[in-house]
């Protein structure tokens, strides 16, 4: 039942961060968003901007680093999960050993005279 838990609580940061995970798209997602909210102020503010600087201010944008923040801590939450999950695995198989030592111990005693 734990198990089964954390791999709830772990399965949306696999689908975020993990192999064939979304996380680049809703990276780049987010970089258009604030690439078009920073283009429509400058076109506001009357003021021109070439796509390298377009890209350096959505990159330095506030909300952008709150969005790498956020994704370091998933993803720092997502070993930790993974590894809680791995240590029951490893006690369930520690377990299937030693059960299945003990009932050979039990066969071999009772095979002798």
């Amino acid at each position: 039942a734990d198990r089964d838990e954390l791999v709830r609580q772990v399965a949306p940061l696999r689908a975020r961060y993990g192999a064939f995970g979304t996380y680049a798209d809703l990276r780049r997602i987010e970089l258009a968003k604030l690439a078009a909210i920073i283009r429509a102020q400058a076109l506001l503010d009357r003021r021109k901007l070439n796509n390298a600087q377009l890209d350096d201010e959505a990159h330095a944008d506030p909300r952008y680093v709150d969005f790498v923040v956020t994704a370091t801590q998933e993803r720092a939450a997502w070993i930790i999960l993974e590894n809680r999950i791995e240590s029951i695995n490893d006690t369930i198989i520690r377990g299937q050993a030693v059960a299945r030592f003990a009932s050979a111990e039990l066969h071999l005693q009772q095979g002798s005279p």
